[in-house]
């Protein structure tokens, strides 16, 4: 059995998908890397969804796809469910955009603190990157803490100081035990991260290292799975003793519930591995 090169595994994909290939190279002279998400680069080029109808999606190519990732999770009820369809569609006729509350504010609020273990109030942002924002500067403000602490691998946005020790070069990373902070991106100035300790995940010496820094840190960053970092979850007792050394510690605990919000379980993480944090961010991916 021979194994095809890369270079014939492109050359098929541009045989079966012609349009998405000339429309990705239309889209890189306008658009920086072709598209507006980094997770969307995949070589030789990614294909353009048109259309989707329940967990098939379809390309320009009129290829159909099993769509195992579903808007990054977004759409649990696979796409174009007739109900989601038809609440949009009654929405959109009452009109687009409001600059005033609106009622269904404080209905969606009432039900996600019904469904969140640590929610006692919710607001709403306009992505998971805002919203880990806002759960810092409240972390922050509470506290009167400057520090933050996030675990290797763990991704939370693209907020200047949390874009970092995701996915990288290893001899980059410092100790296994005392990671350093490897930036994600050009452009985040070094002073940005200053404050951010980096953790490792599932590891005890992470519980070690809070203890003894807790005198500076706000809050503590965990992802019950972590996406990006390689789809690794958070193991059980490491994320029930990250509960009880930062409730010691007087640290807070958040848990971007972003992957796991929902999914995992109604209550997400949270409920799954039986933990309650102080704060924890949703949103769509």
């Amino acid at each position: 059995m021979s194994v095809p090169s890369i270079e014939q595994v492109h050359g098929e994909l541009e045989t079966i998908r012609p349009r998405s290939a000339a429309l990705y190279a239309e889209a890189c002279r306008v658009i920086p890397g072709g598209t507006v998400s980094r997770a969307r680069i995949l070589p030789p080029f990614p294909f353009l969804a048109t259309h989707g109808r329940g967990a098939r999606l379809y390309d320009v190519d009129e290829n159909e796809y099993i769509d195992c990732t579903l808007g990054f999770g977004s759409n649990l009820l696979g796409h174009a469910h007739p109900v989601v369809v038809e609440a949009i569609r009654e929405s959109a006729l009452r009109g687009t955009a409001f600059g005033t509350p609106h009622p269904a504010e404080g209905e969606l609020a009432r039900l996600l603190v019904d469904m969140i273990p640590c929610a006692e109030q919710v607001t709403f942002c306009n992505s998971g990157s805002e919203a880990t924002l806002n759960a810092i500067r409240i972390a922050r403000a509470v506290t009167g803490r400057t520090r933050i602490a996030k675990f290797e691998g763990g991704y939370h946005g693209w907020y200047d100081a949390v874009l970092g020790s995701i996915t990288h070069d290893p001899e980059r990373a410092g100790p296994a035990d005392a990671p350093e902070f490897v930036g994600h991106s050009i452009g985040v100035p070094p002073e940005n991260t200053v404050h951010t300790l980096v953790l490792p995940f599932n590891h005890q010496s992470a519980l070690d290292t809070i203890r003894r820094e807790a005198s500076t840190l706000a809050v503590v960053l965990v992802e019950g799975i972590q996406g990006a970092g390689g789809a690794i979850p958070v193991e059980q007792w490491f994320l029930r003793e990250l509960r009880r050394v930062c409730t010691e510690c007087g640290v807070l605990l958040l848990i971007d519930e972003i992957i796991t919000g929902f999914r995992l379980a109604a209550g997400g993480a949270q409920e799954y591995f039986g933990v309650t944090a102080d704060l924890a961010t949703y949103s769509k991916a």
